[in-house]
C-alpha cells in the first residue's frame, strides 16, 4: 500500500511540475513538407566512446 501511495504521489507531483501554464502564443504557418518536391531529413554520424559514458 505504501508503494502505491508513493507511486501516485510521484505521478501527481510530476504532473503539477511539468504542466505548462500561462498564455499560448499564436501558431506558426503550416509546413509544406514534400509539396515543393523537397523533403528534409537530418542525417549524421558520430562515435560514442566508452569513456564518454
Amino acid at each position: 500500500m505504501k508503494k502505491l501511495l508513493i507511486i501516485l504521489s510521484v505521478l501527481l507531483l510530476s504532473n503539477i511540475f511539468v504542466s505548462c501554464e500561462g498564455e499560448r502564443g499564436p501558431m506558426g504557418p503550416a509546413g509544406k513538407d514534400g509539396e515543393d518536391g523537397v523533403v528534409y531529413y537530418e542525417k549524421g554520424e558520430f562515435t560514442v566512446k566508452s569513456e564518454d559514458w
